[in-house]
């Protein structure tokens, strides 16, 4: 899949396909990807993969950010046409807190706030929908 690198969109019902892709930071075209889950130490699902992919668009999920190393390497900063970001961790990582505040995504989120939940098994999730402040209000 990552050898199609002036892809763009695909369809995928329940973006499960999307978290699938591995090196998808190759895809450097593709404005379109619901789902993106950091697996570990491996780097075809490091967080440095969606650093790479400056025209997404739309709402972008991060699931298992437990995983990434920091928060600066999304380079969200650059991402400037999202309008939705979903950030997803499963446990009470040390990292957290250093990723949260080295995240830094772009001032053009459509709406201002966040969410907390917990549900079903002890997870956080932050729904990040326009953050302009300088850190993230933990």
């Amino acid at each position: 899949m990552s050898n199609l690198i002036k892809l763009r969109h695909f369809l995928d019902p329940n973006d499960s396909f999307h978290s699938a892709i591995a090196n998808v930071g190759k895809l450097k075209c593709l404005q379109e990807l619901k789902r993106f889950e950091v697996k570990g130490q491996a780097e075809a699902f490091a967080l440095r993969q969606i650093g790479q992919l400056e025209e997404l668009k739309g709402s972008l999920c991060i699931y298992n950010l437990e995983n990434a190393e920091t928060g600066e390497e999304a380079n969200l900063l650059n991402k400037r046409h999202l309008h939705k970001l979903v950030l997803v961790w499963s446990d009470d990582s040390s990292q957290a807190e250093h990723v949260l505040e080295n995240l830094k995504p772009h001032s053009n989120l459509a709406h201002h706030g966040w969410v907390l939940t917990c549900l079903p098994k002890p997870c956080k999730l932050f729904v990040w929908i326009a953050y302009s402040g300088t850190n993230f209000p933990l």
